[in-house]
């Protein structure tokens, strides 16, 4: 085997210093330090004969070295390119994930919402024309209409939209006008408060980019959540005073 110490050329001129006394099996050429671990008995025995084969085994050493390098190079290459392309991907199905391929026209006006509980889907309409479904996700327990204060269900009955909030903790909201005379009196009877702050809200500020992800579970206090595209829709689209009704 033969083990190279610098990258100095090691071919010297005939005028080269003597080669020094070495224990057996190895062999010095002047200031390369290369050793050669075969026994010298095995070469030509010129310095000549010896140099040829030396520079032989290191250009091939160089060489292999050289296409390695160059593999390196190119695997990094690759790597690179198909991480571009994965990003490129990534970004792609993030943008048509969150991209409503069926946005309501501008300008559209809505007269009535239905809120379906059981389908956890919400309700557009213009007149007898149905404009447009999204779904959402209610209070965390959803089963059952609002009672009291705290229980986490989101309220059954008709209401109207009588307010909204453009600063809401969750990007933007509409007020539902719970809780009635009915829902108010029913709680006092029992000795509860009935609750409030019912909305129709976006997402958390910050967690936007759940999308529809938020809907794998029901979250809110007793609102009707949607993603915050859907709820710009819904913003622009329906008015302070339009009617909603929620089904079980």
């Amino acid at each position: 085997m033969l083990r190279a110490g610098s990258g100095r050329n090691f071919l010297a001129a005939s005028s080269q210093p003597a080669i020094p006394a070495l224990p057996a099996r190895h062999l010095y050429l002047g200031k390369s330090h290369f050793e050669l671990d075969i026994g010298i008995d095995g070469l030509d025995g010129s310095k000549a004969a010896i140099r040829r084969q030396l520079t032989s085994y290191v250009r091939k050493k160089t060489n292999s070295c050289q296409c390695v390098r160059r593999h390196s190079f190119i695997s990094m290459k690759k790597l690179l390119l198909l991480l571009l392309i994965l990003c490129a991907g990534l970004s792609s199905a993030l943008y048509w994930a969150h991209r409503d391929p069926f946005p309501l026209p501008l300008g559209t006006k809505v007269d009535r919402i239905l809120v379906d509980k059981a389908a956890r889907r919400l309700t557009l309409f213009h007149g007898a024309k149905t404009l447009k479904h999204y779904a959402v996700a209610l209070g965390r327990s959803p089963i059952g209409p609002m009672q009291r204060e705290g229980d986490g269900r989101t309220p059954e009955g008709a209401y109207f939209i009588d307010r909204r909030k453009s600063n809401s903790a969750f990007h933007r909201a509409l007020h539902v006008s719970y809780p009635s005379v009915a829902d108010s009196t029913q709680a006092a009877e029992k000795g509860f408060s009935p609750g409030g702050d019912i909305m129709i809200h976006g997402l958390r500020t910050g967690l936007g980019g759940l999308g529809a992800r938020h809907r794998s579970a029901d979250w809110t206090a007793g609102c009707i959540a949607v993603t915050n595209a859907a709820i710009e829709e819904i913003w622009e689209a329906v008015p302070n005073g339009v009617p909603i009704e929620i089904l079980p």
